[in-house]
């Protein structure tokens, strides 16, 4: 690629979100369309991430082996609100992709995730107390204040905002309509992807075996979460991830697969605590979409 080309190299699509919303569908059933070539991975964690940002934008298009149509997913990116005038700043023509899942829904997902996983949120006692003590399982359901922020950096006609209750109903129609979005020719493909489940939390969880020495870290993560900064700090310096890493890949710890138990749906009470801390913001959501989400607030 000669050097102005390359200067100028820009991604056709980045999936900006949101997290716990088919993201890892989207991305699938979008590279796998012929004229579409794939990143290196599917979340690049450029724009969220201190460490990797700071690496410069030719660490970022390193993740890119053509000037094909191509293009990434990192949902926390919807999330982060850097990252709306980072991306603007480097790709202002950028086609941006939101999908948007039911915030009761994403937040008891997200929440599922975690126990699966044991990560941050399974040092809660219930989901009722990670969703009253925890910011970011409540903040990443703000979906009209994130888009307002894209709004306020890029035009409308760049960002295309589809629904998970949209994937559901008629996944085909919904991909298609993201190929001619993006400027594919051939519309018509079906994806083997099409028809995959989405988002579906595991019925196996992650147990580390040496639980006490990973419960000590989560709930210093925890406490860390509630010191204004610290935290956010700690993740964008790529420290979190790395201590995560060593404990899972040390000789000492060894992680078991065991069947999940316990409740797997959300409550109508947990529901409507959900419902009533973010209805102003699905209201938001609606004015700035167009879209009728009354399902959302029952």
């Amino acid at each position: 690629m000669e050097q102005k080309k390359k200067d100028e190299w820009q991604p056709s699509f980045i999936g900006i979100g949101a997290m716990k919303a088919a993201s890892a569908w989207l991305f699938n059933s979008l590279v796998e369309h012929p004229e579409i070539a794939r990143s290196n991975e599917k979340e690049l964690h450029f724009f969220d991430i201190d460490v990797n940002y700071n690496k410069g934008i030719e660490f970022y298009r390193s993740h890119f082996s053509s000037e094909e149509i191509t293009g990434e997913v990192t949902p926390s990116y919807l999330y982060d609100s850097r990252c709306p005038e980072r991306i603007a700043e480097h790709f202002p023509t950028v086609k941006l992709i939101a999908c948007l899942r039911d915030p009761a829904q994403r937040a008891w997902s997200h929440y599922q995730y975690a126990l699966q996983e044991q990560g941050r949120l399974s040092a809660y006692s219930s989901f009722t107390d990670a969703y009253r003590n925890d910011s970011s399982l409540s903040g990443m359901g703000r979906y009209g204040e994130q888009l307002q922020r894209y709004f306020k950096c890029f035009d409308k006609e760049q960002i295309k905002v589809i629904f998970y209750e949209d994937i559901q109903l008629d996944p085909l129609a919904t991909v298609q309509d993201l190929y001619q979005f993006i400027g594919v020719k051939n519309i018509d493909f079906s994806p083997s992807t099409v028809n995959s489940r989405r988002n579906q939390t595991g019925d196996r969880i992650i147990r580390i075996r040496h639980q006490r020495t990973w419960r000590m870290l989560v709930s210093a993560r925890n406490i860390l979460s509630k010191q204004s900064g610290i935290e956010a700090q700690l993740v964008q310096s790529g420290i979190v991830s790395k201590v995560k890493q060593l404990v899972r890949r040390s000789d000492s710890t060894v992680i078991l697969k065991e069947p999940r138990s316990g409740r797997k749906i959300i409550t109508a009470r947990e529901r409507q605590m959900v419902v009533d801390d973010l209805v102003d913001d699905i209201n938001l959501v609606e004015s700035l979409t167009g879209r009728d989400l009354s399902a959302w607030r029952a």
